[in-house]
């Protein structure tokens, strides 16, 4: 839901490369989400083969609860955390994701 709330029209295929899965990965995730009343999908109208995906305004509402959840948990994940750790974290994190999408 992050990706749709920053870019709204997203297709499938550029979910997925944006979250690194599978389109079928997302496909799944995509169909609970709409069952959900969170996102719709329609047709691109310069190329009907192309779905993008919209958020409803019930996936709109959720943003704002969304985002005050995530800081509380940064927060709790960071405590008693330096800057000089918090940025240390950071670079460390940043390297494992690399290692994990690049095989380096």
């Amino acid at each position: 839901m992050c990706h749709v709330w920053h870019e709204d029209g997203l297709t499938q295929s550029e979910l997925a490369q944006r979250l690194g899965v599978q389109p079928a990965t997302v496909s799944k995730m995509l169909s609970r989400m709409e069952r959900a009343g969170l996102i719709s999908g329609c047709r691109d109208a310069a190329d009907g083969r192309i779905t993008r995906l919209h958020l409803t305004d019930a996936g709109k509402a959720l943003f704002q609860p969304v985002q005050e959840a995530w800081l509380a948990v940064d927060a709790q994940i960071l405590a008693n955390f330096t800057l000089e750790e918090r940025v240390l974290l950071r670079r460390l994190l940043i390297q494992v994701l690399h290692n994990l999408t690049d095989g380096s």
